[in-house]
This record gives C-alpha cells, sequence and structure tokens, in this order.
C-alpha cells in the first residue's frame, strides 16, 4: 500500500518534506532520547491513518471513525509524531465521517477544528475539502444557497491542485446539489 494515497497525508509527500523541514530546524526531536518512542509512535500513527483509510473507502464508518480517533488520540498526545497536515486530515475526516452518518453536529464541530487549525498552517487541498464536505451537509439540511456558496468556494480553491480525487468528489458533491435543487441539466 503506497504510504501517499488518494492525496491523504499518510506518510510521505507533505509529511515527509515538513518533517525534513523540522529536522532542519530542530524542532522535530528535541531529545535524541526520544527519536525511538516517536518512531514507534510515528508507525502507529501511520498504521491507524491507513486502517481508517481502508475502512473509509469500503464504506465501513464505524470502523474507519474508530482509527481515525485512535489516530487523532495518539497525534494529540504525543508530540513530534504527526504534521499539522495531518491533524487537519485527521479532523476532516472524522468530520466526513460524521456527515455520511448524518451525525451533523458532530460533523461540524470536527470540521470547524479543521478549519482552526489550517489558520496556523494554511493547505488550499485541505480547506477546498472541508467547505466541500460543510456544503454537503447543508445540502443534506436543504440549505441551498449556503451549499453552493461553499461548494464553489471549494472548487475555487481545488480547480489547480493536481489532487483529481478530491475535484471529483467535489463534482459529485456539485452534481447531488444540482439534483436536490431540481437543476439536472447542471449536475451533468
Amino acid at each position: 500500500v503506497p504510504a501517499w494515497s488518494n492525496g491523504n497525508p499518510v506518510g510521505g509527500g507533505k509529511f515527509r518534506g515538513q518533517l525534513m523541514s523540522d529536522l532542519r530546524d530542530g524542532k522535530a526531536i528535541a531529545a535524541p532520547d526520544r527519536a525511538p518512542a516517536i518512531a514507534s509512535a510515528r508507525a502507529e500513527l501511520e498504521k491507524l491513518m491507513q486502517l481508517g483509510n481502508g475502512q473509509f473507502e469500503c464504506d465501513n464508518r464505524q470502523e474507519a471513525l474508530s482509527y481515525y480517533r485512535q489516530a487523532r488520540a495518539l497525534a494529540d498526545g504525543a508530540a513530534g509524531v504527526a504534521s499539522p497536515v495531518e491533524v487537519v486530515f485527521l479532523c476532516r475526516r472524522i468530520g466526513e465521517v460524521h456527515q455520511l452518518r448524518a451525525e451533523y453536529d458532530e460533523a461540524r464541530a470536527a470540521l470547524a477544528e479543521a478549519e482552526r487549525r489550517l489558520e496556523d498552517h494554511p493547505d488550499p487541498v485541505e480547506l477546498g475539502q472541508v467547505l466541500a464536505i460543510r456544503g454537503s451537509i447543508a445540502t443534506d439540511l436543504g440549505r441551498f444557497s449556503q451549499a453552493q456558496r461553499l461548494l464553489k468556494r471549494a472548487y475555487e480553491l481545488l480547480k489547480h491542485s493536481q489532487d483529481h480525487h478530491a475535484l471529483g468528489a467535489l463534482e459529485r458533491r456539485l452534481g447531488k446539489l444540482y439534483l436536490r435543487m431540481g437543476r439536472p441539466q447542471e449536475a451533468r
């Protein structure tokens, strides 16, 4: 299984670059004696995120939520284990699972946490995906003008990214919105 799949920050890619930057700046490992513990926790985090992603892709929402919550607890409890974008990813995925389960208050809380964290560590692709999920919640609740604003803003953030998976998911969300609005021609 590749460490980086569907734009999800699990291992390589964004995290590896951030880790190398942190190592150069002396932030990642303040004490050499903590290195084995951090490496072990890092491996566990990657495993939990991969398991969560696998369950998410198989529509096993309760299992995915369990893995993502475990990964989030590990990330919050051990400094230097998760990058900021990985914590945002976990908040977003927890919010998305709650949205798919029609647990909108929980979804909004997780997505609000992701947005708060994005203020300190901007990532347009993650923000676009958070806004897209918020747009889906608005669609589900019949708040079509709000959904349209959120989804169009998400599209502006995602349209130039190389994350084709996120862009495809956004286009499906827009299609669902237009169908719910009774505008099937725009859903195509």
